[in-house]
Formats: C-alpha cells, structure tokens, sequence
C-alpha cells in the first residue's frame, strides 16, 4: 500500500517483519548497525506506510459514516 511497484524495500525493513506482519524492531536494529546508509530509505518507508496508514483510516471512517 505505501510503496509503488517499482520500489524496493530496505533489507532493514524486510528482516523486521514478522509472519503476522508485526515488527521486531531488535532485527532492524541489528541490519542497520551492520548497514547504516539504509537508514535514510528506512525513514522514508516509515513515512510512507504513516502517510498510506493515514488514507486507510480516512476511507474507513467514510465507509464506516456510510453505513
């Protein structure tokens, strides 16, 4: 939802995720202490989901008005 296609995750991001699509924040932390120059697309992807969260929670609370 917040990156286009031709967008390609940080591998902090990626070893963060958890099967239920929870983070383990101390897995980011260990890839960017061994990769730091991820940390600026892994602040952009953070802004990004913030920003696509956002839009998620306006359009549900339109539907939910709607019903």
């Amino acid at each position: 939802v917040s990156d286009t296609a031709n967008e390609t995750l940080p591998p902090a991001a990626l070893v963060g995720m958890n099967p239920d699509g929870s983070m383990a924040l101390g897995r980011v932390l260990r890839n960017l202490a061994r990769h730091p120059t991820q940390l600026p697309a892994l602040i952009r992807t953070g802004r990004s989901a913030n920003a696509a969260f956002g839009v998620l929670d306006r359009v549900a609370a339109a539907i939910a008005s709607l019903v």
